[in-house]
């Protein structure tokens, strides 16, 4: 692994051992083996529609590029997630790019705009179900300033990024003013331009509107999961509680992270559970069976995805070796 990977691994390391010097593994044992089948069995069921609703939301944002069909775009979407539980600092985002644009014939920068687009609306639907969280249940009012600041974030880079797609030549001639070596400056460039066509969804009113709200539901679905796996643990969870312990788990993710999140999930987690009064072993055997069961259900729809699209692990892996694509 290259050096520039290791922080993240260090930290979900750091982050593991906060955990579990603090756990009896007995106790907690005890409480996953209590864990009722049905509602892990609906919980599954409920986190694979999430990647479903996802697929139907970039077939929005891709739409300008090209017309690919949703069931591909399933299978580039969930091998990105897929290569995130092998490489560090989310770099199936990457590989999610390099191998849409290569099965496609789309370019991969192009592609590329439309993971930073979907991104920054994952970031404002967080933002929202966060004030919508702080509504029912009581949060230090740093909490708050932070989403606050997070939504300006969002919001900002937004717009700036629609500005860029409805003044396309500005957006160029400014990019182009930027200093940078002779000899990568035309291949910057032409990325750059490439990127700027990904961005074709930010000029449809009715189709981002359409992605806004798919967000929310995508991410409604996911606190959804959180609550159903605390009905199998027999845990009295709200759903506003469980999109509580999702928002905290998907805030760490800004930081670098660990391949699969390992370490990052289990400590946040463990922590928001424990802030809002539950047993500290009972809440990591949740956390634990929940994050793996996640990593189960993306490794599953993973591999399916490689058969039907006909591509091996390896050739995914390559992409990374290279020292990631040239877009």
């Amino acid at each position: 692994m290259k050096k520039k990977y290791f922080l993240g691994p260090l930290i979900g390391a750091l982050f593991l051992y906060l955990t579990l010097r603090q756990i009896d593994f007995g106790n907690c044992w005890f409480y996953i083996r209590q864990a009722k089948l049905l509602w892990i069995v609906v919980a599954v069921v409920v986190y694979s529609f999430a990647f479903y609703l996802r697929s139907f939301r970039w077939k929005f944002l891709m739409s300008p590029l090209k017309d690919v069909p949703r069931n591909r775009l399933f299978s580039f979407l969930i091998m990105g997630f897929f290569m995130n539980n092998l490489l560090p600092l989310r770099l199936g985002e990457i590989v999610r790019a390099h191998i849409t644009g290569q099965k496609t014939g789309v370019s991969r920068s192009s592609v590329l705009a439309t993971v930073v687009v979907e991104r920054l609306f994952d970031g404002l639907s967080y933002v929202v179900l966060f004030f919508l969280t702080i509504l029912v249940l009581p949060f230090p009012a740093w909490t708050k300033k932070s989403m606050g600041a997070g939504s300006v974030l969002f919001i900002g880079v937004l717009v700036i990024l629609y500005l860029f797609s409805r003044n396309r030549q500005k957006a160029v001639g400014l990019f182009g003013a930027l200093p940078m070596p002779v000899a990568i400056r035309a291949r910057v460039n032409a990325i750059f331009s490439n990127f700027l066509n990904g961005l074709g969804s930010l000029g449809h009113g009715p189709s981002l509107a359409k992605v806004f709200l798919l967000s929310l539901a995508v991410w409604t679905i996911e606190a959804t999961v959180f609550y159903l796996m605390g009905l199998s643990f027999g845990m009295k969870l709200s759903v506003f509680q469980g999109m509580l312990v999702m928002i905290v788990i998907g805030m760490g993710a800004i930081l670098p992270t660990a391949p699969g999140y390992v370490g990052t999930v289990e400590f946040l987690g463990t922590t928001s559970l424990v802030f809002i009064g539950i047993n500290k072993n009972l809440a990591f055997g949740y956390i634990v069976t929940l994050h793996v069961l996640q990593l189960l259900t993306i490794t599953f729809w993973g591999i399916r995805s490689l058969m039907a699209e006909k591509i091996t692990l390896s050739e995914l892996i390559r992409i990374e070796k290279k020292g990631l694509p040239t877009f």
